[in-house]
């Protein structure tokens, strides 16, 4: 027994000593191991710091990234105080007050950080909206209605030039006169749409460069220059004063039907070709620092940087890394640059291939797919494939140390949308039913069933909200109202059933719903208004009981970054939802701002259906009379609505027509439908004091040149422009022309007789136009002031060509 104690005793004793002496080496490695650490980084630390010191005594070609390295380290220090506090100064807040500076820091932390979002999520559609209308607003939505009333439309169908075989993508320039088409092979084409059907005035026949998809067409905003960018990441800078080579005639010879008219378009001038290695920095602090280093043009958009003649020279690039650049087409211009002239900075200027100036804008992680200019100013907004919204500030407080430009604000839209499902375990209620015998009741009389529909019908008179859902079929229409406010826990929801016939109530039902999130499909499109305010998103939603997949277009204002009430919800089937994710069958456009109604309006084609509604009331004004949101305005009646589903639309104002263009990519035709104003004189001065006396905060006051004017100024007051905005209109028109024709450069000789079958000449305007215009004072002047005059049809579909004086060609 004793023999026994010992041994355990010793194997004890041997497991102490063992442990101890394990203990005793392990903190011996571990001493060493951090002390070799320690020698490391010291040995480290002294070689990056003696490399500096060697740099900057030596003046190498790195000092300036050095130098840019410990300015943008300080820059950050300064932003994010609370992360660097241990090596700060101290930082004394004086009079109580939180410095501006502060403020921000507050509110964007970090840069992984600092991202602010933005959600919809109690914003409802439009048409279930519970806001009440004032009676400015009643009265300017029902004046809205009755104005687009007046619109008569037809529809044209134009084929295109042979040379264009499949087109692939499209862009109206500004003054709304040319829209550009851009071709599968690589073609471009040029067309006068002051003539029907429009006429090609410039072409770009692509036999001498690679016949890569036209797949992005830009306009300058004297529409004077045009920006293409092709599927092989190539992009070109075209002017429209092209002239006549030796070769036109050749090249032009696939203009069948204008060459059958002794007409033959301008070439495109060239002024630019940049490929996809060219988007790489090679001279500069980001030569070699691996800053844009996937060139992969995505979009392209001129900058508003003019110079003294109104040429932009400056466009901005967005790759597909999420990199934006800034090039100058034309450096030797750049000193007579009258708005936006390049920051004076005391880094060298950036340059890319062929020797062009650039300057670099990073903030997205993502693909951008929308660039534009708040107001048409410096100021840039961009939106990327997540929903992000950048402002971007050119000014040296938005450059880093290392020279590229980061954005003043960020912010994200969350692209999920409220809605409600039934709480689990809480089935529906019915209370009423005259098609089923309801369980535990005895069978009712028909006395007694009527009794029981009328106390419900009362209970659901007080329920004066718009549902939150409906959905009907051949003999039921169900709607289901929620209550103002739904907890996380969930509230009771009450379901109502119509009889669709005569509108009686079949049922009532009441049961427990709770709040929940449906995250959007994908980001259809993100889209600038012309007057630079706003960023329209179009979401595509899917399936959530009991709400069927639909289409949610929202707006978000630039200036406040808050949600106008106007948000339109579409319902589409799950067959077009499948196909939306695939294809490219829904696309929209936005108008410049109607002076009548000082409104812009939004068109869209929604898997093949032509819509526009408005952005200053949400209401749906054009539409076919199946549509069931559609309640006023403009009805298309049979298949006049109908468009090619891969069509991208265009808002297009001449005088007294309003032309909605379909482009349909994958085709060579356009599809015009073309509204007739035939509005009098009475209900267009209504519109207009309809939306002076209405108090929407939507509604713009823009300069004019950024509005649709649709009615010019009479001398006999019997317009609604104003005589200011009609007078500076024309002094800079005069200028314009002042300096289009007096600083043209002398054409060669022998492509004088040649190019006069293209002039322009100033003064005149286009005879179509005054056709209409003079039809519409004749009928103001016919009106009694009380009874409205008739209205004349107008011949549909219409493909005479008509003439113009000047702003056309004329024959060889």
């Amino acid at each position: 027994m004793n023999v026994h104690n010992l041994m355990r005793e010793a194997r004890i004793a041997a497991g102490s000593i063992t442990d101890a002496v394990i203990e005793s080496e392990c903190n011996a490695i571990a001493s060493d191991f951090m002390e070799l650490c320690h020698s490391s980084d010291k040995f480290v630390t002294s070689l990056i710091v003696t490399s500096i010191q060697d740099i900057c005594a030596t003046h190498s070609e790195h000092n300036p990234l050095v130098k840019s390295s410990h300015a943008e380290m300080k820059k950050t220090r300064r932003r994010t105080r609370d992360v660097y506090r241990h090596t700060q100064l101290s930082f004394v807040k004086l009079g109580g007050t939180q410095s501006t500076e502060t403020q921000q820091i507050a509110h964007f932390d970090d840069e992984e950080d600092d991202v602010v979002v933005l959600d919809f999520l109690r914003l409802p559609p439009i048409h279930l909206s519970h806001k009440e209308l004032s009676e400015g607003e009643q009265q300017y939505k029902h004046a809205e209605a009755k104005y687009w009333q007046g619109l008569d439309p037809s529809v044209s169908l134009f084929h295109l030039p042979d040379i264009v075989k499949v087109v692939s993508s499209s862009a109206v320039d500004s003054s709304e006169r040319f829209i550009a088409l851009g071709g599968d092979n690589g073609v471009i084409v040029v067309m006068d749409l002051c003539y029907s059907p429009p006429l090609p005035v410039r072409v770009h026949s692509s036999r001498s460069t690679d016949r890569a998809s036209v797949v992005e067409l830009s306009w300058s905003l004297d529409s004077s220059r045009l920006l293409s960018l092709h599927s092989k990441g190539i992009v070109q800078l075209w002017s429209m004063s092209g002239s006549y080579g030796s070769n036109t005639r050749k090249e032009m010879s696939d203009f069948t039907h204008s060459a059958a008219k002794g007409y033959f378009p301008c070439p495109l001038k060239n002024l630019l070709t940049l490929r996809p290695n060219d988007f790489v920095f090679v001279e500069g602090p980001f030569a070699g620092s691996g800053a844009s280093n996937v060139p992969a043009p995505t979009q392209l958009v001129f900058h508003p940087a003019v110079t003294l003649v109104g040429t932009q020279n400056w466009f901005v690039v967005a790759l597909s890394g999420g990199d934006i650049l800034k090039v100058n087409s034309d450096e030797s211009r750049r000193l007579v640059e009258i708005r936006y002239k390049r920051l004076n900075t005391d880094m060298s200027a950036s340059r890319i291939g062929q020797n062009l100036e650039a300057e670099l804008f990073r903030g997205h992680r993502h693909s951008v797919s929308s660039i534009g200019f708040v107001r048409h100013t410096a100021q840039m907004v961009s939106v990327d494939l997540k929903a992000h919204v950048f402002i971007w500030n050119y000014e040296r407080s938005s450059q880093t140390g290392y020279g590229w430009f980061i954005p003043t604000r960020k912010y994200r839209v969350d692209m999920a949308e409220q809605v409600y499902k039934p709480a689990f375990g809480h089935p529906a209620k019915t209370l009423f039913s005259d098609t089923k015998q309801l369980a535990g009741r005895r069978k009712q009389t028909v006395q007694q069933r009527e009794r029981a529909r009328q106390s419900v019908k009362v209970m659901i008179e007080s329920l004066t909200d718009p549902p939150w859902h409906v959905e009907q079929d051949r003999d039921f229409v169900v709607k289901i109202y929620a209550p103002d406010e739904v907890p996380a826990f969930g509230e009771i929801f009450h379901i109502v059933t119509l009889h669709h016939a005569d509108g009686e109530l079949s049922e009532y039902a009441t049961q427990m719903y709770k709040p929940a999130k449906s995250v959007a499909t994908q980001l259809i499109s993100a889209r600038i208004t012309p007057s630079g305010q706003d960023v329209i998103f179009m979401f595509l939603y899917p399936a959530f009981t009991p709400k069927s997949p639909h289409i949610t277009v929202v707006t978000l204002s630039i200036e406040s970054f808050t949600f106008h009430s106007t948000r339109v919800d579409i319902p589409i089937s799950q067959q077009q939802h499948d196909e939306c994710t695939t294809n490219s069958i829904c696309s929209m456009a936005i108008s410049r701002v109607f002076d009548v109604s000082r409104s812009d309006y939004v068109g869209l084609n929604v898997c093949g259906k032509l819509l526009a509604y408005s952005l200053a009331t949400g209401s749906l004004l054009l539409a076919g009379g199946q549509e069931p949101l559609f309640v006023g305005g403009c009805e298309l009646m049979g298949r006049m609505g109908m468009i090619p589903r891969h069509a991208v639309v265009h808002f297009v104002h001449h005088a007294t027509r309003l032309l909605l263009i379909a482009a349909s990519k994958g085709s060579s035709s356009l599809h015009v439908l073309q509204l007739e104003d035939q509005n009098t004189r009475t209900s267009r001065c209504d519109m207009w004091q309809a939306s002076n006396q209405c108090n929407l905060r939507i509604l713009r006051n823009c300069p004019f040149q950024f509005r649709a004017r649709s009615h010019h100024w009479t001398t006999d007051g019997s317009c609604f422009v104003s005589p200011e905005d009609f007078a500076r209109q024309l002094l800079e028109e005069v200028v314009t022309l002042a300096v289009k024709y007096g600083d043209r450069p002398a054409a060669e000789p022998q492509g004088d007789a040649e190019q006069s079958e293209n002039v322009e000449l100033p003064g005149h305007t286009d005879r179509m136009s005054q056709t209409r215009q003079s039809d519409v004072q004749e009928r103001d002047q016919q009106e009694d002031g009380e009874e409205a005059a008739t209205p004349s049809q107008s011949q549909t579909g219409s493909h005479t060509r008509q003439r113009s004086g000047g702003d056309g060609a004329t024959r060889s």
